[in-house]
């Protein structure tokens, strides 16, 4: 943000006016210190890619997770963003993880993401649910749960 003077500058000073442009209250901004950071790429590589040959198929990332990690989800996420940002593919696309034994999944939760906040996401799920008993017993079930499918 330096190479952007002026509004470093706005924001440094005026650290209230972020959220007056999101139409929040202003007593928001308490409990925020505006900050520059540096971001450095460190190099990634997927385990594996399923790239379509044609448009209208989804992008593949494939990653096979043999030891525990509790940043994994993070890095993952970072990989394919670099990834999408270098590239700029126009198909829509998928992470696919594979762990080696459940018991090295990283037991963070990374079914909300891309800013929706906690209480958004369960009156979504909330609503889902009751979907779901208004429908009945009849058709197929989604093997994902009313969360994952929310998230997805």
């Amino acid at each position: 943000m330096r190479t952007d003077t002026i509004f470093y500058q706005l924001f440094l000073t005026f650290n209230s006016l972020l959220f007056e442009l999101l139409g929040q209250p202003v007593e928001n901004a308490e409990g925020y210190q505006f900050i520059s950071a540096e971001v450095k790429e460190k190099a990634f590589r997927f385990d594996g890619i399923f790239m379509p040959e044609i448009l209208g198929k989804l992008i593949y990332f494939v990653e096979v997770q043999q030891q525990r990690n509790p940043n994994f989800y993070w890095e993952l996420l970072a990989e394919i963003h670099i990834y999408l940002n270098q590239y700029n593919p126009p198909q829509d696309w998928q992470a696919v993880v594979i762990f080696a034994r459940r018991s090295i999944e990283p037991e963070q939760d990374f079914k909300r993401l891309y800013g929706v906040q906690r209480q958004t996401h369960e009156e979504m799920v909330g609503i889902m649910k009751e979907a779901e008993k208004q429908k009945g017993k009849g058709g197929v079930k989604s093997k994902l749960s009313l969360e994952d499918q929310i998230s997805t």
